[in-house]
């Protein structure tokens, strides 16, 4: 009964005064009891709704927001690079730029977990004959697309590589459409791909994941070539990168105390 006394002094004294002013007023076990009914409850639920504001999260968990993540030491980060120069595809052999390049940087030490690539506004009256070459830094590469699509003209395009997509480009005699797709490689009767200098060898590797656990950072090249004697196309709006990276969460510093010397 007395705690039930008490509570109701805290109840009317909350319009003048702070809780924690009454609790002092009320002191000792009386002071106890009112924190037991739950009066204390408000000021802890915001003291942990702070701290998980400071993690990320109303509860304290990591959350991935905008670019950014954090997680058991680690930061992980999204960033998007674009060359939106148009790319030209003349009737038969390489394109114009080739290469065509982005300079990625502002990974601190990090390491790349995932990469996708978009093509931007892609036209062309004979996509089968596209081959598409995706070269990182470290030189390891990745022929993303090849052989695929059809001999129906197609325009203005927007075309993504995801490693997660659920299908394949589309591979003939279906037509080249806009959506995401894993990379692709289609074996046809014309031989190996091979690409004009200064483009490297390609490797063999189709998927994305052959760039996974190198540094992001450096100038990452698309070659692009037509390997028939059909019309021209072009990629009229450039292309993406979507890169993420994880590396170790920064330790804050401890500032050192300065004894002060006795005098």
């Amino acid at each position: 009964m007395a705690a039930m006394r008490d509570t109701k002094l805290v109840e009317t004294f909350g319009a003048v005064a702070s809780r924690r002013r009454v609790l002092r007023m009320l002191g000792g076990a009386a002071a106890a009891a009112v924190v037991a009914t739950g009066l204390g409850a408000p000021a802890a639920a915001k003291r942990k709704e702070a701290a998980g504001a400071r993690n990320g999260s109303p509860s304290g968990k990591a959350s991935r927001s905008g670019e950014t993540a954090q997680r058991a030491g680690v930061t992980t980060v999204t960033r998007t690079f674009t060359n939106s120069r148009p790319i030209t595809i003349y009737q038969e052999g390489r394109a114009t730029p080739y290469p065509s390049p982005i300079l990625v940087d502002g990974f601190e030490a990090a390491t790349l977990t995932d990469v996708n690539l978009t093509l931007i506004g892609f036209g062309h009256t004979h996509p089968m004959d596209v081959d598409i070459l995706l070269v990182a830094p470290d030189d390891h590469n990745a022929l993303v697309m090849s052989d695929t699509g059809s001999i129906s003209t197609v325009t203005d395009l927007t075309i993504r590589f995801d490693d997660q997509a659920g299908s394949n480009v589309p591979l003939y005699p279906s037509p080249l459409t806009s959506g995401t797709f894993r990379p692709t490689n289609a074996n046809d009767s014309s031989g190996e791909d091979d690409f004009d200098l200064p483009a490297p060898p390609p490797s063999g590797k189709v998927a994305l994941s052959t760039f996974q656990g190198s540094d992001p950072n450096g100038v990452w090249q698309l070659f692009i070539r037509n390997d028939g004697p059909d019309e021209p196309g072009s990629i009229s709006g450039g292309w993406q990168l979507e890169i993420t990276a994880t590396a170790p969460k920064k330790k804050k510093r401890k500032k050192k105390k300065h004894k002060k010397k006795k005098h």
